[in-house]
């Protein structure tokens, strides 16, 4: 029996998957796509986009696709995260190569990828 997953149950795969690794990881619980920050639904949205619509599937390639995205939002590297643009500049602790990531943070770049491919079929 062929299962056919819609975009909406692709995108809430994705983001339970990178969810179950940040808390893996002993990262705050992101909660589910809906109650996610508006930011991060967008993020997965485009990531699940980009997978369908044919790019790498490969971690370092998404990584990449990321932190342009971030860095096109004005973000650059930190030690420690701020989302706030009245606390100081943007930064990210993972806007780095992504040899420097850790495990957990390569599996977030190519695990919810892979998985989104597969369940669409490509």
């Amino acid at each position: 029996m062929d299962v056919t997953f819609t975009y909406p149950q692709l995108v809430e795969v994705a983001h339970a998957i990178v969810r179950a690794l940040k808390i893996a990881n002993g990262e705050p619980d992101p909660g589910s796509f809906q109650d996610a920050e508006s930011w991060a639904q967008e993020s997965t949205m485009e990531r699940v986009r980009a997978v369908l619509n044919g790019a790498s599937i490969d971690g370092k390639a998404e990584h990449e696709r990321w932190a342009e995205d971030k860095k096109l939002r004005g973000y650059v590297y930190g030690a420690v995260r701020n989302d706030d643009p009245a606390k100081g500049p943007l930064t990210h602790p993972l806007l780095v190569p992504y040899e420097e990531l850790g495990v957990i943070d390569r599996l977030k770049d190519s695990l919810p990828n892979a998985v989104v491919a597969d369940l669409a079929n490509l």
